[in-house]
């Protein structure tokens, strides 16, 4: 991928990080017994999709953080060139912009900002 094509990703993430999805001010995060450090996907769950990527960004949530994936071999995957994951409430990423790893995501995504679920074991 071109400059020009990554630096215009990047614009459009950060303008729509104000368009995640959001709780009321009235809801709270789940409490978490203890967080997982998560940097690759080694146990993924039963019925989802494994996926390469490079890792160009993280996004912070309300209650969670968001990787945001270059996706390899898209083709193959038939998925978008780039992914947000959402790591979940009991979860933060560990490793470094520009680290390749492998994701696993639910089929369906979370909700219409295209933001898809992990779908790993992290215990």
């Amino acid at each position: 991928m071109g400059k020009v094509a990554g630096a215009l990703f990047l614009a459009a993430v950060i303008q729509s990080q104000a368009a995640v999805a959001q709780p009321d001010a009235g809801a709270s995060c789940v409490a978490c017994r203890a967080m997982a450090h998560f940097r690759t996907c080694e146990n993924p769950r039963e019925g989802a999709r494994v996926v390469r990527g490079k890792v160009v960004g993280v996004e912070h949530a309300l209650c969670s953080q968001i990787l945001l994936l270059e996706v390899s071999r898209v083709s193959k995957q038939s998925l978008p060139t780039h992914l947000r994951v959402d790591l979940g409430s009991c979860a933060f990423w560990a490793g470094n912009t520009g680290d390749v790893i492998d994701v696993a995501v639910l089929e369906t995504q979370v909700n219409a900002n295209k933001v898809y679920s992990l779908a790993c074991r992290l215990w």
